[in-house]
């Protein structure tokens, strides 16, 4: 009796588990896209190349950005926290000029990555230090959320990685 007592609370708990766990990804709105790393796309931003059909934003100091995201016009950027970039090479040149700066010292290398929808599809591109490439989000509604890396309090020890513009 103790053991059938003990299978009907393990087959409630694990019921419940489950609603709740099911509960929980019907908040998630949208797909998860990835980042690839891409050494075409790494000639591209230190080469100064802008693709006409980007919009480009970056994070951090404006001196020396944890990372420059190019993302299709196609795909509204949903969050606000990215500074908008003018597409020149002549406003990217000091941006990435500042981050291999900044990387130098710190002995890092800068990567290109090349962002893709949950389809496998082309959806935008990424330049920063290999290990900061973060979540992308595609929204039912087709705005893209990218997490936003802080390369400085990783670099200290104290990662604070959130999405763009949802502090």
């Amino acid at each position: 009796m103790d053991n059938r007592h003990n299978s009907m609370i393990t087959c409630i708990f694990l019921a419940y588990t489950t609603m709740v766990l099911l509960s929980c990804a019907s908040l998630i709105h949208g797909q998860y896209g990835s980042m690839n790393p891409n050494d075409k796309i790494a000639h591209l931003f230190e080469s100064y190349q802008i693709q006409p059909n980007y919009n480009y934003y970056y994070i951090g100091p404006d001196s020396h950005p944890n990372a420059i995201l190019g993302l299709d016009k196609k795909y509204p950027l949903a969050t606000t926290i990215w500074k908008p970039l003018e597409a020149s090479s002549e406003k990217l040149k000091p941006l990435i000029v500042g981050m291999k700066e900044q990387v130098h010292q710190n002995s890092e290398l800068l990567h290109g990555f090349v962002i893709l929808d949950p389809r496998g599809k082309t959806i935008g591109i990424w330049y920063s230090v290999l290990d900061s490439h973060q979540p992308v989000i595609i929204h039912d509604n087709g705005t893209v959320d990218v997490y936003t890396p802080d390369i400085d309090q990783e670099r200290s020890g104290s990662m604070n990685v959130s999405p763009g513009g949802r502090k």
